[in-house]
């Protein structure tokens, strides 16, 4: 299948990318109950049942997700600098404070004022490959509106999902390929082998199934290849 993500003004992009798997897995985590029993804490997280298929990628705990991050759609304009503040809010420290002092410094101590740069891609859609039931992702793609870092202010604003049955497409290029055949997704070494011809961004360590931070995700992975940029006068 293809998901498209048609996207209102640019996303702020997440370090390497932006995972399929990872959308839906926030999805779920949502509406999921908390972790009862022994293992609860063991510090683990648990696989949660994606409508994707999976890659044994090296086999064992290194299997992935049949689903590429995203890759936009056309290439991308220059990125844009955007910023946000953080300010320290009297109200609601008076709300939960005793006593507070006639004046609070804002710039310099614990609650002085953040003004942070924001890196912000202005693409105007975000594609993904993956190998699943298209029905069941589309279901739990429309209740997503924003996607990418600090969606609360706005950014990453989703104005339409479109998902498409594709048959003639490869089901490993689907789990792994951006449309221009550059790998779009970390993977284990072991996904490439064999195919000397697909561009990466080299190897290093990376989450491999959402969470994709949690440590006990992290791997050495080949890691995809950078998004494409548009070209300037």
């Amino acid at each position: 299948m293809t998901v498209t993500a048609r996207l209102a003004a640019g996303i702020a992009h997440p370090g390497l990318g932006l995972s399929l798997d990872g959308i839906l897995a926030s999805r779920l985590l949502r509406h999921a109950p908390p972790p009862e029993g022994p293992d609860a804490d063991d510090g683990l997280p648990a696989d949660l049942d994606l409508p994707l298929g999976r890659c044994p990628g090296g086999g064992g705990a290194l299997w992935h997700w049949a689903a590429t991050w995203a890759w936009p759609d056309p290439a991308p304009g220059p990125p844009e600098a955007h910023r946000w503040t953080k300010t320290a809010g009297h109200r609601h420290m008076g709300a939960v404070c005793g006593r507070l002092p006639r004046v609070v410094p804002a710039r310099q101590g614990r609650h002085k004022r953040y003004l942070m740069p924001l890196i912000v891609v202005p693409a105007s859609r975000l594609v993904w490959a993956a190998v699943g039931d298209p029905a069941a992702v589309e279901n739990l793609l429309a209740g997503i509106t924003n996607i990418g870092k600090r969606r609360h202010s706005g950014e990453g604003q989703v104005i339409g999902w479109d998902v498409q049955p594709t048959p003639a497409l490869d089901p490993w290029a689907a789990a792994h390929l951006s449309p221009d055949g550059r790998l779009s997704r970390p993977c284990p070494p072991e996904c490439l082998a064999g195919r000397p011809g697909v561009a990466t961004g080299g190897e290093g360590a990376a989450g491999l199934r959402p969470p994709h931070m949690a440590p006990a995700r992290q791997t050495w992975c080949a890691l995809p290849a950078a998004w494409p940029e548009q070209a300037t006068a």
